[in-house]
């Protein structure tokens, strides 16, 4: 979980931070322009915490420990390579016991902290406490319009056209009457509401006009929807001080848009600076007023007031065009730094400049004639396979082993993200970055901890046997989540665990298992797809099956 919130905040930290900057460098540029720049990033928020909770997810290649490819040779008379190996740095794989190995794994791991779990729990009582009031401020805000009385007077009906006209507001409007004191507001996501004080009646026909424009300009513009929104993306990254920026600007922005939607109407500047001047010193700001938009704070009214008499401001509106444009591109960016994840590849250039001899990491490992003979006659009963499909798949890979030359081949492929590497190569940063993931999780059992940790612990020795001793774990949700993360690393300690699932009873994970067994290339796994291909009720699976048998005869090819 706290894995979780990490990643959320950090995007969110990007997205508000672009959204501050551009808009600092909008400062000429009109409120309507900078407010929807702020509605797009809190928006960009909500839907970075969505596509988090998803799971959906991409990988971007970043730098990452760099494998030293070893000359592989072996020694007259030496019996043939049963199973393949991940390239290591300066490290006998021969010599390396897997007993002492699962020991070193659980040493590297850092014991629970009991302090996260109080950390997730704070975090996540202050998002409750928040939505709680918004919560009330949205049933409060529902009770006082519903309490108003609706205002159907012909002039006030006329007055309503005519600002509708002028703003170009299609919606249908309901115009109340509050009490005595009640600061002019919008309310309602789908039917608009317009709440105005008792004393309006007594109002001149400019106030009117003036108060109408602006609150059908929050209409216009469902600034009460787009609200209430960012009031959700701010009690979800509370902790977040650039979201509290965020919000509080989207406000500013808001009413500021508003205003220039006033003067843009017609009405003198100082004659609407002194009508919001009165209206804000004669009016009581509600307690929902930061769940609705109101038309006037104290706190804000000297700055409105000096833009309302700036003659040089820009109060131009967006055009659909370039909101739809806008918005089209926030969202796509939400989207794809959402579901983005940081996958470690290596990278040989930077190697060298910091003065290391390593050659571009790459697997190797030998493909045996007795391996290649195996395969061929599993393939060979393949081919009598109920499923049309599965047989052509058998086919043809029964004539791409047959193609292949005689003897013991050294196969070797680059490597592209996909290798284990040991947990002690690797780049300060990258290294640290590992480390406080894995050390900020609350989880006693280690498994879980890979699991939870697994989007760049993967490429790590420890991780990958973590998540390999999970793969037979009793819990369905543990087993599948191990499987997502290690599907398809070239990690052979992962074989044993691969070839159980092979016998799930999820036709998903067993299908999961073969495609990560042909992309291991390990001839352990021959003999359980070859009982896969024979025995499975599913074709897709038995079709899997033929694929891996065929990658691991061809070394991959």
């Amino acid at each position: 979980m706290v894995a979780l919130l990490l990643h959320v905040a950090w995007k969110t930290a990007i997205v508000l931070g672009a959204a501050a900057a551009l808009t600092q460098l909008m400062r000429r540029r009109s409120a309507a322009a900078r407010h929807l720049i702020w509605s797009c990033a809190l928006f960009a928020a909500l839907i970075v915490a969505a596509i988090a909770l998803s799971g959906l997810a991409w990988s971007l290649p970043v730098l990452a420990p760099l494998p030293r490819v070893p000359q592989v040779g072996r020694p007259a008379g030496e019996s043939p390579v049963h199973g393949l190996r991940p390239i290591s740095h300066a490290r006998d794989p021969a010599t390396q016991d897997a007993a002492d190995h699962q020991a070193r794994v659980g040493d590297d791991v850092p014991g629970p902290q009991p302090w996260i779990a109080w950390l997730v729990v704070f975090w996540m009582l202050g998002s409750a406490l928040s939505l709680a009031r918004l919560v009330a401020a949205i049933g409060h805000a529902h009770r006082l319009v519903r309490r108003g009385e609706p205002m159907t007077e012909p002039e006030w009906r006329d007055a309503v056209q005519e600002a509708m006209s002028s703003v170009g507001v299609g919606r249908t409007v309901f115009l109340r009457r509050g009490e005595d004191e009640t600061v002019p507001l919008t309310w309602g996501f789908w039917k608009a509401v317009v709440l105005l004080p008792s004393q309006a009646d007594s109002w001149s026909a400019e106030r009117r006009r003036a108060v109408l424009l602006h609150e059908l300009a929050h209409v216009k513009r469902r600034d009460c929807l787009v609200r209430v929104c960012a009031r959700i993306a701010g009690a979800l990254h509370w902790v977040n001080p650039l979201v509290h920026l965020a919000v509080r600007r989207l406000h500013a922005e808001q009413e500021a848009a508003c205003d220039d939607v006033v003067l843009a109407a017609g009405v003198n500047g100082q004659a609407y600076a002194r009508h919001l001047f009165e209206i804000v010193r004669t009016s009581q700001q509600p307690a929902f007023a930061w769940a609705a938009p109101a038309m006037g704070r104290q706190s804000r009214l000297e700055g409105r007031m000096l833009s309302i008499l700036d003659r040089t401001r820009d109060r131009s509106q967006p055009s659909t065009k370039m909101r739809v444009v806008v918005i089209g591109a926030v969202g796509a960016g939400a989207l794809a730094l959402g579901s983005l994840r940081l996958a470690a590849v290596p990278d040989a250039q930077a190697a060298v400049r910091r003065g290391h001899d390593r050659s571009i990491p790459s697997w190797s490992h030998y493909v045996e004639q007795e391996s290649r003979d195996r395969v061929a006659e599993a393939l060979a009963a393949g081919m009598n396979d109920e499923n049309e499909a599965v047989r052509a798949e058998s086919e043809q890979g029964l004539a791409v082993v047959r193609s292949l030359p005689a003897g013991r081949v050294l196969v070797t492929s680059p490597c592209v993200g996909n290798c284990v590497v040991p947990n002690d190569v690797a780049y300060p940063w990258w290294y640290v970055f590992h480390v406080a993931e894995t050390f900020l999780s609350a989880e006693s059992d280690p498994r879980r901890q890979a699991i939870k940790n697994g989007g760049l612990a993967r490429v790590s020795e420890s991780g990958a046997a973590l998540l390999a001793d999970a793969l037979t774990d009793d819990d369905r949700e543990l087993r599948t989540r191990a499987a997502i993360i290690l599907d398809s690393v070239r990690a052979p300690v992962a074989v044993p665990g691969w070839t159980t699932l092979l016998v799930d009873d999820n036709p998903s994970l067993r299908e999961r298992a073969a495609i990560s067994l042909g992309a291991i290339g390990d001839p352990r796994g021959i003999d359980a797809l070859t009982s896969t291909l024979l025995n499975d009720g599913e074709p897709v699976v038995r079709r899997q099956a033929v694929h891996a048998l065929r990658l691991i005869a061809a070394g991959g090819e």
